[in-house]
Formats: C-alpha cells, sequence, structure tokens
C-alpha cells in the first residue's frame, strides 16, 4: 500500500510540475482576478432577491410603466425571496387567481408583484392585505 502512495506522490508532482512550467504565472492571476471581479459584479447586478423570483408566478403581463399597485396601495414590510413575507399567504382576492402576481416588463429587468394577506380566507379582501414586488433580472454581463 506504501508503495502506491509513493507512486501516486511521484505521479502527481512531476503533473503539477509540468502544468508549472507551461503556466504564465502572471496570466494565471489576470484570468483568476478577472473572473472574480466578473463574478463580484454579476452579483451586485443581480441581487439575491432578483434571482429568487420567477416567471411562473406571472399570472398577467401589463403594459410596462403601469408599476405595482399592491392592494390599498401598500406594500408589505419583509418582502424577501417568497411571494410573501413570513406571517402571509398569497391573496387571490384582488384578480389574480391562479398565482396572485402579476409581472411588468422593464429595460434589462420585469418587475413581479403578489397580492399578500395575513388572513386564513385567502380569497376575500381584507384591510391588512399588501403587496410584495421582485426583480428578475433578464441581461447579465456574459
Amino acid at each position: 500500500m506504501r508503495n502506491f502512495i509513493q507512486i501516486f506522490d511521484e505521479i502527481s508532482k512531476r503533473i503539477s510540475e509540468n502544468i508549472a512550467r507551461k503556466v504564465d504565472r502572471k496570466q494565471f492571476l489576470k484570468t483568476i482576478l478577472a473572473s472574480a471581479f466578473t463574478g463580484f459584479a454579476i452579483f451586485f447586478i443581480n441581487p439575491i432577491k432578483g434571482l429568487a423570483a420567477s416567471h411562473s408566478w406571472c399570472e398577467v403581463w401589463k403594459r410596462s410603466g403601469q408599476g405595482c399597485q399592491p392592494p390599498r396601495g401598500k406594500f408589505c414590510s419583509g418582502c424577501g425571496s417568497s411571494k410573501c413575507p413570513s406571517g402571509y399567504k398569497v391573496s387571490y382576492a384582488w384578480g389574480y387567481r391562479s398565482t396572485g402576481c402579476w409581472c411588468i416588463p422593464g429595460s434589462g429587468y420585469d418587475r413581479v408583484c403578489c397580492d399578500c394577506t395575513k388572513s386564513s380566507n385567502v380569497n376575500s379582501p381584507h384591510s391588512s392585505d399588501c403587496g410584495c414586488s421582485h426583480i428578475i433580472r433578464t441581461n447579465t454581463l456574459l
């Protein structure tokens, strides 16, 4: 068993040395740094919140410029990566009976808007109803 480990070690050293001789260190570092910069740029342009929303939530597509108009003009606090914040359910009382959400196209992004309620009766309007808005990026750097 020990011979196998020694042989494997020698082979891996030879392979590593051959690769090291052929690779230009400056070019390697440039490539790594450029990739890291691009990755950070994409992350900050496409926030996590925008990655979680889905076009499958879009029951209706409205014209650009109409904006998200949540129930009673009130946005929920705590909107995260799901349709509604914790403690809320999707409301079907405001005209979107299939998904509770509608979408609006933008320049380089689409906005997903969802109706939410705290009530267990999701088919009737309530005074506590509110809405959430999510961004789905449609353009990328790559």
